[in-house]
């Protein structure tokens, strides 16, 4: 056995006795925490560190001066990208750091990571990170007091998703869509065009250690397989007016700087966005269309009532590999199925022409998932957990 096995050996070893203590720490922490009283303490985590419904439930509690002898701490991978954020009482902290924080926050607001409450006196809510999905997750919450459902239709979906126990469900549109509702155009991306969103989900991630596709996706869009193509489309985009933005997902491995530097179609990712402090949400709310895949970010876009897409060339020809939850992921795709690179085409032609033809597919889906379609959610949730009157 050479050098190079033997520091992989060594390596994974450290690795299992990290989390080994992780674990063991985490226990001795709980048992303390058990006899101790909470503290006012407001805990918050999301999908990309400082956005989503747990964003917006933040700034709802600051913008109407609620809980203001509470401390809020933003649970997050690397606190050193929000250096910039100033706002009173509020502080990041990494994951690893957590400690009593985590322990005694009188409430836990969390979308993707686990965050579970240890004592009994905390309230904690699993906000999740979109609704309804439909890939497999198979992740267990069973300290959780409340989930939030969209929709009385997507329970029985939620719990083939994942496990949870004694929790109960709250009806309510996610937070994070009110910003649908406040559109913002972030200069440089949107300038004067009809805009279309294309946000695929991941296919495989290092970041999660997940696989889900037995192909090779350049830049996770399996219907556009050459940088050729992609300087093709945007003279295609330039004719018609069109302006394409192209939203990776945080957990993806796309390297962006590969992607080439074009006048019609942008890549906005979200170290520009947080750099900026700007909200995704509120950039959707500006486009015209969607594209997307199996990511629940077409859910949220639903809500606006505009042309959606999907591109399930990976679906079509068996390389993409998650298995789905619901016996029929085509019924959840009220929109223009892309499986060749010419059906994207005509989906943006028909953009451009401002055509719809899902329309009445989409408002009965919508119906379907969705109990709420205004921007009065987080409030809606806030009281929905006694938070507030």
């Amino acid at each position: 056995m050479d050098k190079a096995d033997y520091k992989g050996e060594i390596e994974e070893m450290l690795k299992s006795i990290n989390q080994i203590l992780d674990i063991i720490k985490n226990k001795c922490f709980a048992e303390i925490c058990k006899r101790k009283k909470v503290r006012k303490t407001i805990l918050f985590e999301s999908l990309s560190g400082y956005d989503g419904s747990s964003r917006a439930i933040y700034e709802y509690l600051l913008k109407n001066k609620l809980y203001t002898d509470y401390k809020f701490i933003w649970a997050v991978k690397d606190k050193t990208r929000f250096a910039k954020v100033n706002r009173e009482r509020t502080f990041f902290v990494n994951y690893d750091e957590l400690c009593f924080d985590r322990f005694l926050a009188e409430y836990i607001f969390f979308e993707h990571i686990p965050t579970h409450r240890f004592n009994k006196k905390q309230n904690c809510v699993f906000l999740t990170h979109g609704q309804p999905p439909l890939k497999s997750s198979g992740m267990v919450y069973d300290m959780v007091n409340y989930c939030l459902c969209t929709s009385e239709n997507i329970i029985p979906i939620f719990k083939k998703w994942v496990t949870v126990k004694n929790a109960e469900f709250v009806i309510c549109e996610m937070p994070k869509n009110d910003y649908l509702f406040s559109p913002y155009r972030p200069e440089g991306y949107m300038n004067g065009k009809k805009v279309i969103m294309f946000m695929p989900t991941f296919r495989k991630s290092e970041k999660l250690n997940i696989n889900d596709s037995k192909g090779e996706a350049l830049f996770d869009i399996p219907i556009i397989d050459s940088i050729a193509k992609w300087c093709e489309l945007d003279e295609f985009c330039k004719k018609r007016d069109i302006a394409i933005v192209v939203k990776p997902h945080p957990n993806s491995n796309i390297n962006c700087d590969e992607f080439p530097i074009l006048n019609n179609i942008k890549v906005l990712t979200n170290e520009v966005i947080q750099e900026n402090d700007w909200n995704l949400l509120s950039i959707m709310g500006a486009a015209a269309a969607l594209i997307s895949d199996y990511s629940t970010v077409a859910m949220d876009f639903m809500l606006l009532d505009r042309p959606l897409a999907y591109d399930i060339a990976d679906l079509e020809n068996g390389n993409y590999t998650r298995e789905f939850i619901v016996d029929n992921p085509y019924h959840y795709m009220p929109g223009n199925k892309l499986n060749t690179y010419n059906d994207l085409l005509e989906f943006i032609e028909m953009v451009s022409k401002g055509e719809d033809y899902y329309k009445e597919e989409r408002r009965k889906l919508i119906a379907e998932l969705h109990t709420y379609f205004d921007s009065g959610n987080t409030e809606r949730l806030l009281k929905g957990i006694k938070m507030i009157k």
